[in-house]
C-alpha cells in the first residue's frame, strides 16, 4: 500500500537488481503417504538449499499438493531469518521488521508427454519400425 516503503525494501534490503531471482535446489520430498489420490490433497516434507540475496542454506519445507489428472498443484512453505542470508532487517524511523520471515513456494507441475515423433533416451529408430 506504500510504493515508496515497498521501493526502499527492494532498492536498500533486497537488492531486487543485484539479486532478481531466490532458487529451490537439490530439493528432495520426504513423509509422503504410500497413496495419493487424486483430487483429494496431501501433505509432504521437502528438503532443499535455498539461495537468496547470493547465499545459499539448507532449508525445511511443510507442504500440501493435490494432483488432478496430470496436473499437481501445491504450496510449500518455512521460516528463514533474514540475516542468514546477509539481509539487513529493514527499519523505518520507529518500525522494525521481525527478523524471521515465512517463505511461501506456489507451484504447478504438468505430466509431459513426449510427441510420438519424438525419441527418448531408450527408443531407437527399429524399435519403432522406422529406418535402422
Amino acid at each position: 500500500d506504500s510504493e515508496r516503503r515497498d521501493r526502499a525494501l527492494r532498492e536498500r534490503f533486497l537488492e531486487s537488481r543485484r539479486f532478481p531471482y531466490a532458487r529451490l535446489q537439490r530439493a528432495t520430498l520426504r513423509d509422503l503417504a504410500s497413496r495419493i489420490t487424486p483430487g483429494q490433497p496431501f501433505a509432504f516434507g521437502l528438503d532443499g538449499d535455498l539461495e537468496v540475496h547470493g547465499t545459499t542454506r539448507r532449508t525445511s519445507w511443510r507442504g500440501e499438493a493435490t494432483l488432478v489428472g496430470d496436473t499437481l498443484r501445491g504450496r510449500a512453505t518455512t521460516r528463514v531469518a533474514m540475516t542468514d542470508f546477509g539481509i539487513e532487517v529493514p527499519r523505518f524511523l520507529w518500525l522494525r521488521v521481525a527478523d524471521s520471515v515465512k517463505v511461501e513456494l506456489r507451484f504447478v507441475a504438468a505430466r509431459h508427454h513426449p510427441s510420438p515423433d519424438v525419441l527418448t533416451p531408450n527408443d531407437s529408430p527399429s524399435s519403432r519400425g522406422g529406418p535402422p
